[in-house]
């Protein structure tokens, strides 16, 4: 045994433990604070909002009919006036989403999610804006009325993901759990892309090329005092991806934190919602992920050969979330351990990016046909 190698793989393990109790410690801190946030104040929603749905698309072509016909379906039941708009950036996605009866559709050049959603929201007339991704559908029927009702109170609405199919639902449970009654703490900045609203009149456009725009988006509200929350009851549904489509997307997340969370950790850390979530999602990609592959290292010499199987485990986990071994898929416990090579190559990703001298800021992504 190597007690100086046993000791540091123990603190690193400790370390990244931490990571799962620590929402829970962080959400319990902000709740005991004496102060108490303050929003702006909220615009008057007439008594029967207008609602446009947006739906940035791409080589969606086999996914967004059904979208669109599920939006129609929920927006049959609001009183007011609705419409669902397709913002598509191929001919395939634009042909297909006009033959399932899409309200409007812009047939537009790629510019990435973000051009899509500025250009829908700039043209919009509607009271409410909601935007959602062309391969999800949103439950339960009745979100409309959710959502209308959480905008008495709230600037921008968001809801949990679920995807089918996946060896991921452990992780996605555990989300929800973490973003539990964060509302009454300042709000909560665990929103998910797939499902957004807010009055049209508090949207704010977001910069070309931003690699989060859902995080990019509910920070901003946040720093300008407006209260962002999760609808608990609000869900996305979805077919999960293949697991190299997968790890491009969770690289992607990771490396929009690292490069556009981590500048703005000192506003962050001034807000309620800010702290919660540098202690959620912030520590989980930075300091917990060091304390994993710190101890996973140290274990080569902790108590060999007991522990000299943590790092090439983690590593051949890594291997197979990120889906370099075709037809090889990890047992859903095991999965949370494949994740945990994201972070280190989105770190990566970040460093090339500025030694090139340039700004994180691709226009759009890697995307499979669906």
């Amino acid at each position: 045994m190597n007690r100086p190698a046993l000791v540091t793989a123990a603190a690193g393990a400790a370390v990244f433990g931490a990571g799962l109790v620590l929402p829970r410690l962080a959400a319990a801190l902000e709740r005991n604070l004496p102060s108490t946030p303050t929003f702006a104040p909220l615009a008057p929603l007439p008594e029967r909002p207008s609602i446009e749905v947006v739906v940035p698309a791409y080589l969606e072509a086999g996914t967004v009919g059904a979208t669109v016909v599920s939006l129609h379906k929920a927006l049959a039941s609001h009183a007011g006036e609705s419409r669902v708009t397709v913002v598509a950036s191929d001919a395939e996605t634009a042909s297909a989403a006009r033959a399932a009866g899409a309200d409007e559709v812009l047939e537009v050049g790629r510019a990435g999610k973000p051009g899509a959603a500025n250009l829908a929201a700039e043209r919009s007339t509607a009271d409410v804006l909601v935007f959602t991704d062309a391969n999800c559908v949103i439950v339960p029927d009745s979100w409309p009325s959710l959502v209308l009702e959480a905008l008495r109170e709230a600037h921008l609405v968001s809801g949990h993901k679920t995807e089918r199919g996946t060896g991921e639902g452990l992780f996605w449970r555990y989300e929800q759990s973490a973003k539990a009654g964060a509302a009454a703490m300042g709000g909560n900045l665990g929103v998910v892309g797939e499902f957004l609203a807010t009055r049209r009149s508090d949207y704010l456009a977001v910069p070309a090329g931003t690699v989060s725009d859902d995080l990019w988006l509910a920070t901003e509200y946040l720093l300008r005092d407006r209260l962002v929350v999760i609808h608990d009851e609000i869900f996305t549904e979805e077919d999960a991806a293949e697991p190299r489509e997968q790890w491009r997307r969770r690289t992607r997340i990771a490396r929009g934190q690292l490069s556009e969370q981590i500048p703005r950790l000192p506003q962050l850390l001034r807000r309620p919602a800010g702290r919660t979530y540098v202690a959620h999602k912030l520590y989980r990609i930075t300091v917990g992920n060091l304390g994993f592959w710190t101890a996973a290292v140290a274990g080569l010499a902790a108590v060999p050969p007991l522990t000299t199987v943590a790092l090439p485990a983690a590593v051949v986990a890594g291997v197979v979330y990120a889906g370099r071994l075709p037809g090889v898929t990890l047992p859903g416990p095991l999965v949370a351990v494949g994740m945990q090579a994201v972070p280190p190559v989105a770190a990566v990703q970040v460093l090339r990016a500025r030694l090139r001298g340039g700004a994180d800021r691709p226009t759009g992504w890697h995307k499979i046909a669906r």
